[in-house]
């Protein structure tokens, strides 16, 4: 006959412990028939009372500084935080959040988001590739370059003189203050505004079905707004041309954007001056 071993004895006891407290828990198991009986060790465990204190999760500092030759892979500013990127310090991607804030003074950024009420100053001779704005952030740009800039919900953004910006993008109620600066193509959609005292047009070429256009341009929904600021406006052969109230003279391409249809984006260039254009007589620079 096989020799088949059964267990004679197993018991167990749970003890119901009051917070604090130390417990033992015992295990007799009677060994099996034939052998010697062994008794497993005691087992103390310390019971975390729920009253105790969680220790506080870690903030980000209230100020960051990315200097020269420092490279950051991403940085997240909420609340309050400040980040700082100065001449060669360089982050790849920002994301800024609630009231937080970015200056950056001759540094690069691969992507930046802001969102809530988050605000970006650009200065310098910093370079960004692509710039988005959400929410109520707002921003600047002076002496800089960005690759892709864009605005949608309600963001706002002003550009002055001697920025480069190689697509401007606004979308929903967006507002863009343009005070100077050098664009290949800006685009109005939706009920976006464009508030331009100053502008320099000077990009690729712009193919569409009914419009084709080089030297860059400005493309418009019916619903948007394109204020300029200028001493003198006319239009001729789809061109806005005129002068500004510093004196210089300005000319470049519109373009309207009519939605899509089924053989895709439908543009045209418009034979009169359109309703979205809106002339502001200016003699004085401001």
């Amino acid at each position: 006959m096989n020799n088949v071993r059964f267990l004679s004895k197993l018991w167990l006891m749970t003890l119901f412990v009051l917070p604090g407290s130390t417990i033992a828990i015992a295990q007799d198991v009677t060994a099996p028939t034939g052998g010697a009986e062994t008794e497993s060790p005691t087992i103390d465990l310390q019971d975390l009372d729920s009253s105790d204190p969680v220790p506080p999760a870690t903030e980000n500092p209230a100020e960051v500084v990315v200097g020269a030759n420092e490279e950051q892979t991403s940085y997240d500013g909420v609340a309050e935080n400040r980040l700082f990127i100065t001449a060669g310090g360089s982050v790849a991607y920002v994301d800024l959040y609630e009231s937080s804030s970015a200056s950056v003074e001759s540094g690069n950024i691969s992507h930046a988001y802001l969102y809530d009420t988050s605000d970006i100053t650009i200065s310098g001779s910093a370079e960004i590739s692509h710039l988005t704005l959400s929410g109520n952030a707002t921003g600047s740009l002076s002496a800089s370059n960005v690759g892709h800039l864009t605005l949608i919900e309600s963001s706002t953004f002003e550009i002055s003189e001697s920025a480069e910006v190689s697509h401007l993008t606004l979308e929903d109620s967006t507002q863009g203050q343009i005070n100077g600066g050098t664009f290949s193509f800006i685009r109005l959609q939706d009920n976006s505004e464009a508030h331009i005292r100053s502008a320099t047009l000077d990009g690729g070429s712009f193919v569409a079905l009914d419009a084709n256009v080089s030297g860059g341009a400005i493309t418009f929904e019916p619903g948007t707004k394109l204020n300029i600021y200028a001493q003198t406006l006319s239009f001729d052969n789809g061109q806005l041309s005129g002068t500004w109230a510093d004196g210089r003279d300005f000319q470049f391409a519109i373009v309207q954007d009519l939605g899509n249809e089924e053989e895709g984006p439908i543009f045209e260039v418009p034979d009169a001056m359109p309703a979205a254009v809106v002339f502001h007589e200016t003699t004085t620079a401001q």
